[in-house]
């Protein structure tokens, strides 16, 4: 039997627990976002002396980390660490 052979026989099951795991990651990514989000927006909200200079921090380093720089960053890191 061919690898492909192997692939295409097993590609169902990946399709259906891939979908599966995107869905789940992705539920688990917005819930987890809209925690620290209210979380952060209270400390800014009441101002608590050390918290809130905390979240401001956090705002702004997640306000000029782009989502680019995150995909972008480890190809770089790869690519220099082979030279």
């Amino acid at each position: 039997m061919s690898s492909w052979a192997v692939i295409q026989q097993s590609l169902p099951m990946f399709e259906e627990k891939g979908f599966q795991l995107t869905l789940w990651l992705s539920f688990v990514g917005i819930i987890g976002s809209i925690i620290v989000g209210i979380i952060v927006s209270l400390l800014q909200y009441f101002k608590v002396p050390v918290l809130h200079q905390v979240a401001s921090i956090y705002v702004e380093v997640s306000r000029k980390h782009t989502v680019i720089d995150s995909a972008i960053f480890p190809v770089l890191r790869v690519s220099s660490d082979r030279h």
